[in-house]
């Protein structure tokens, strides 16, 4: 899945890699651990910053709890 990443001045498009969702979907009020990954180019961010995501109409409060750093 990808979705739209907004933070003041920065958009860009983030790609989800895994939910520890049991049922693999959230729902309004459901909680997940999830790592995703930036498409375009790294952007930074830092423990307890508060991130906010979309997909069509559907927006997503994200607040990161750590961060990794994946090298190619």
């Amino acid at each position: 899945m990808e979705a739209e990443y907004l933070n003041q001045a920065v958009r860009q498009t983030v790609r989800l890699i895994e939910m520890d969702h049991p049922q693999g979907v959230l729902r309004t009020g459901d909680r997940a651990t999830v790592q995703f990954e930036f498409i375009s180019q790294p952007e930074y961010v830092k423990v307890g910053m508060k991130l906010l995501f979309r997909e069509g109409k559907t927006k997503v409060r994200w607040i990161i709890v750590c961060t990794q750093f994946l090298q190619w």
